[in-house]
């Protein structure tokens, strides 16, 4: 298992009307923990893979729907390069085996959102004076 947070900054073009595409750049980190050893030929007692963190790019696009309410579809590209470790392995009589290995996802996703209009326009309030007395 893994757990891959995407951190972008993101460049939105506003002048299209209900579609706003987006595009960003940033990092990922990957973490990954409870790695089991599968069928593996080595006979290795546990796998270890170090966390990353690699280069992200992202592309993306908003369609307005109504009332605050739009679709969003988004694909990031990452290049992770980590090292994974096969420890105690029965084939090499008890021996580590270390592997750099190249973790490049590609990450779509679709979904529905909101936008809640928290810096939309405001209403004015209008402070009168008491008369005094």
């Amino acid at each position: 298992m893994d757990f891959p947070p995407a951190f972008t900054l993101q460049y939105h073009f506003n002048s299209m009307g209900a579609l706003k595409p987006y595009v960003g750049v940033g990092a990922q980190y990957i973490n990954f923990f409870d790695t089991g050893t599968g069928d593996n030929v080595l006979g290795a007692q546990k796998v270890s893979i170090d966390d990353a963190v690699g280069f992200t790019i992202q592309a993306g696009i908003d369609f307005s729907l109504t009332n605050g309410w739009y679709l969003n579809a988004d694909v990031k590209k990452t290049w992770l390069d980590t090292t994974v470790t096969w420890h105690r392995n029965k084939a090499l009589g008890g021996l580590n085996v270390v592997a750099d290995a190249d973790v490049d996802p590609v990450i779509v996703s679709v979904g529905l959102g909101y936008r809640f209009n928290l810096f939309g326009p405001r209403v004015p309030v209008t402070v009168a004076a008491a008369p005094l007395k």
